[in-house]
């Protein structure tokens, strides 16, 4: 009886490209786009080519490779949708996503972006915002005018950047859009080193006693920011009942970012007992008499 047994079709294909020979291999259905999925890569030889052609199929076989083809601009708008950011910060991140973020990789697939690419893009912020790489600085734009001045975007700023791609490729990475976050590798600026300049106990008295001078509230609201080292949103989060004026005691519980009241930024309520010093209790502070200097 002659053998029927028909022989296995080979998975993935190999053909001559330029120099070399181009490899490519068949990864299933795009869900979203509904489009065919194909890994690709290039070989100098026939004998690289099938050893790439074998690497593309175990990660195929073992479920590694990208399930989808979408591109920055989506990745980035479903994380945005899923982060849990209050409104300040979910404005801040949507305001960075689409000055600098999309501009330069929305229509990248994701799949594609490297540490290399995150790290050049850095560097060309830190030189100039638009990203001129100083060819148009000192020239004038034909469209609006104006003569352009680099202007480089500030260390802080390039961080935030970073730490806005780091989240948002680490929840495309369990959603099966990447295989790497190339985030966790590309190193951002390096963060400045603080130069706080705080005033002197003479220059601090001064304040606080011309604002009592002015306004009982306001020198009231200084004191009370200066001897307990509260943010601002939490200071305008107080109420008397985080007072308690027997046990000399203050009660850090909220924070006001100017639409509503929500919790610290740690999420902590932090007990506070300030201490009053001589030079900062003026004779018309609304705590003389109740508290005495020192404590």
């Amino acid at each position: 009886m002659a053998n029927t047994k028909s022989k296995r079709r080979q998975r993935g294909s190999i053909r001559p490209n330029g120099a070399g020979f181009q490899v490519r291999v068949y990864a299933g259905r795009d869900p979203l786009t509904k489009k065919d999925i194909y890994l690709h890569e290039q070989a100098d030889t026939e004998v690289e080519a099938e050893k790439a052609r074998t690497k593309l199929l175990r990660q195929v076989d073992e479920n590694r490779h990208p399930k989808t083809q979408v591109t920055m601009s989506f990745l980035l708008d479903r994380w945005l949708g899923v982060a849990e950011l209050d409104e300040t910060s979910y404005e801040r991140a949507e305001g960075i996503i689409r000055n600098y973020l999309k501009p330069a990789f929305g229509a990248l697939r994701a799949s594609k972006l490297t540490a290399e690419m995150l790290e050049l893009f850095y560097a060309r912020l830190r030189q100039c915002q638009e990203q001129c790489e100083g060819r148009r600085n000192g020239k004038t734009d034909p469209k609006t005018r104006q003569r352009h001045v680099c202007e480089p975007l500030a260390a802080n700023s390039v961080r935030k950047i970073h730490f806005i791609l780091r989240p948002a490729l680490n929840r495309g990475l369990r959603w099966g859009y990447v295989t790497t976050n190339v985030a966790a590798l590309a190193e951002p600026p390096s963060q400045p080193k603080p130069n706080p300049d705080p005033p002197t106990p003479e220059e601090a008295a001064l304040v606080l006693n011309t604002a009592w001078q002015r306004d009982l509230d306001w020198g009231t609201f200084l004191f009370m920011t200066m001897v307990t080292g509260s943010r601002r949103g939490e200071m305008c989060a107080l109420r008397w009942s985080d007072i308690n004026l027997d046990r000399l005691e203050l009660f850090v519980k909220h924070s006001n970012n100017g639409r509503r009241i929500k919790d610290t930024k740690t999420r902590e309520v932090a007990g506070l007992r300030p201490r009053l010093t001589r030079w900062c209790r003026p004779a018309r502070s609304p705590w003389a008499g109740r508290w005495g200097a020192g404590g």
